[in-house]
């Protein structure tokens, strides 16, 4: 995906609706300054935009995206890569909001405290005089602070990276991954985790891969037991064109660690569901001889990996 490319297609489509770029940038709700920097190759459109740039300078998603004009069968074959495309926008959005309703939120009820203890004394009567004025002081500032947080993350958009968008754009809607780092990146839309504690583990799997297999789908997982028998911990799913990889860390020992992982076909796996565990949730998947369990933090999750795996299973 070629930024400088992408920029020159849309200058070119808009003169040809005879647009200026007050008038694009009208249109759109954004200000001129943003066409300008898409035009020189600058930055790349928000995602959310796409959508609408598409329709109003009359190309396909896919066109806008790849900075030229494309025959109607090179388009189809990858369709679904624009859905996907717009599916991960939407799940940042959500992210995002999510972060700033926290932020706010948080900001209002350290307000709200202060508020009661100006009127009513409600801190000083638990924490004394002293301590009541201190604590709201300190509560007031750290209001400010969510709230400039709030304001902060609601105008910043977090985008996909240009990397991430081309991982995505390979083949038919799907990623295809090779390395460690592509699926690290990948199972991080999914589940936010500490890079040390996988990336070893992906790079196990990164290993087992045949020279022509690729990676469809990564996400990450607390621990796995088989048949209720304790497999591995920090966990993670690959799943590729044939089989799914499971992958983690057991002790050897009193302190050593290993990393391991084990492969189970495709065409073996009977069922796929999210069930509510004790601490959490647990992805399940059945084959005629083995229950295999996927502790995940919350149902959303485990909800979510069952549907991606369904999908590539063709089962859905």
């Amino acid at each position: 995906m070629d930024q400088k490319r992408v920029g020159k297609f849309i200058a070119d489509l808009r003169r040809e609706k005879n647009l200026t770029q007050e008038q694009l940038a009208e249109i759109l709700g954004v200000n001129n300054r943003s066409v300008s920097r898409w035009e020189n190759g600058h930055c790349m459109p928000d995602l959310s935009l796409l959508e609408i740039i598409a329709e109003e300078l009359s190309v396909s998603i896919l066109e806008l995206l790849e900075g030229r004009r494309m025959k109607e069968e090179s388009a189809t074959d990858v369709t679904d890569s624009m859905n996907l495309i717009l599916e991960w926008a939407n799940r940042e959005k959500k992210i995002k909001a999510k972060r700033v309703a926290c932020c706010f939120g948080a900001g209002l009820l350290c307000f709200l405290l202060v508020c009661l203890q100006n009127r009513f004394l409600l801190l000083s009567y638990t924490l004394g005089e002293a301590g009541g004025c201190f604590t709201a002081k300190a509560l007031f500032a750290l209001g400010m602070i969510f709230e400039m947080a709030g304001f902060y993350t609601n105008g910043h958009d977090k985008m996909l990276t240009q990397k991430e968008m081309e991982v995505l754009l390979i083949r038919k809607g799907r990623a295809m991954m090779k390395t460690a780092n592509e699926m690290m990146q990948f199972a991080g839309k999914y589940q936010k985790a500490n890079p040390k504690q996988y990336k070893t583990v992906f790079m196990e799997v990164e290993k087992s891969l045949e020279k022509e297999e690729h990676v469809l789908f990564a996400a990450l997982g607390d621990s796995y037991t088989r048949n209720e028998l304790p497999m591995m911990w920090h966990v993670v799913l690959a799943v590729t064109e044939k089989r799914l990889i499971i992958g983690g860390d057991r002790m050897k020992g009193m302190i050593m660690v290993s990393y391991m992982n084990e492969s189970v076909p495709l065409c073996d796996i009977i069922s796929v569901s999210s069930v509510t565990a004790i601490m959490g949730a647990a992805l399940i998947l059945k084959t005629e001889k083995d229950e295999l369990k996927i502790e995940e933090k919350n149902v959303k999750i485990a909800s979510d990996i069952a549907k991606e795996i369904k999908k590539l299973m063709c089962r859905e």
